[in-house]
């Protein structure tokens, strides 16, 4: 959904030197997907720069974390690296030291465009669970990867996906693994194995997905999504709980999906708008589809008093063979 587009460095796993490559022209990578540790323990791309140089000072020619003072986030890098190489990668991607942070207009567009280049051959993801081989169902509930918003979009788009444990020894993977990873995430087993795209999926079935993710910062709770919603919207740290309601007003720019206002208030008697305040009240949307036999005429529009449209209004027939009537109608509103 949307263009896709390469990340503007990568790390070579030989050398651990980090390579820019023009966007769309990067060579085939591994990417690092993990939950980030505690404050300072993660490496920055300044950090590992610095690395860099210390290593090539060094007469043994170690890898950056070997130079430095021990830290979990070099550790956590260098294993990845090793790994990549192992499964035939010159180079891998890590959302810790791959961007410069400290530029707002580079930080911005990699938020904006995360998730448009992850049709790479594989993904190295660091999963903990309780037992590996033992128990691995378990294991997997229990893992916090599957409940930060930053890693959503990293489960349906590539094409491969290899799961580590904390010690990166790998899991051995069921055949039910597909179903043991739908129940925890409520994403299809038909999207997670790409037997059908992520763009057949309705926008209210999407956004179930995020109900239960939660990131350090309330903005990335929407800026998380842009990649499996396809949208290019520029961040705004700061806007807070408006954040989620710009993007779904933005998503009303270019849709005719109506799935956007099946969502469910958790206070049913207090005053809202048309649009849900957080993902949460998407969470019972999961198995919400479009009836593409009805095809699309809903409309929807911006107004400077609120948001403008026309819906389909369908009678239902439980009985009948035709579930619903042949003649809908067509209601328009407006509404703030």
């Amino acid at each position: 959904m949307g263009s896709r587009r390469s990340p503007p460095r990568l790390i070579d796993v030989k050398s651990y030197r980090l390579v820019p490559f023009p966007r769309d022209q990067a060579p085939p990578y591994a990417i690092l997907s993990h939950t980030w540790g505690p404050e300072g323990e993660e490496i920055a791309y300044q950090e590992w720069l610095e690395a860099e140089t210390l290593a090539t000072k060094s007469t043994t020619g170690s890898p950056p974390d070997e130079v430095r003072p021990y830290r979990k986030g070099y550790a956590k890098i260098y294993d990845a690296c090793r790994q990549a190489e192992a499964d035939d990668f010159k180079y891998i991607w890590s959302d810790t030291c791959c961007i410069n942070k400290e530029n707002d207009a580079e930080l911005d567009l990699n938020i904006d465009t995360d998730g448009h280049d992850l049709s790479t051959p594989a993904t190295t993801t660091d999963v903990v669970t309780a037992n590996a081989q033992a128990d691995l169902a378990l294991g997997l509930s229990r893992c916090v990867w599957f409940t930060r918003g930053w890693c959503l979009q990293e489960l349906p788009a590539p094409k491969e996906i290899c799961f580590f444990d904390s010690h990166w020894r790998s899991v051995e993977y069921p055949d039910n693994l597909p179903q043991l990873i739908s129940a925890i995430t409520k994403i299809p087993v038909a999207v997670l194995t790409q037997q059908i795209p992520i763009t057949d999926c309705c926008l209210a079935q999407l956004l179930s997905w995020a109900a239960d993710r939660r990131t350090s910062r309330m903005e990335d709770r929407a800026y998380s999504l842009f990649g499996i919603l396809g949208v290019n919207m520029a961040p705004m740290y700061g806007e807070g709980s408006d954040a989620f309601a710009r993007l779904q007003r933005e998503l009303l720019q270019d849709t005719r999906d109506p799935t956007i206002f099946a969502w469910t208030s958790a206070d049913p008697a207090r005053k809202t708008s048309l649009l849900a305040a957080t993902p949460e009240g998407f969470r019972h949307s999961t198995n919400i589809r479009v009836n593409r036999a009805l095809g699309t005429s809903c409309h929807f529009s911006r107004t400077n008093v609120g948001i403008a449209g026309e819906i389909l209004i369908i009678e239902p027939r439980p009985h009948d063979r035709t579930p619903w009537s042949s003649d809908p109608r067509a209601m328009t509103f407006r509404a703030p």
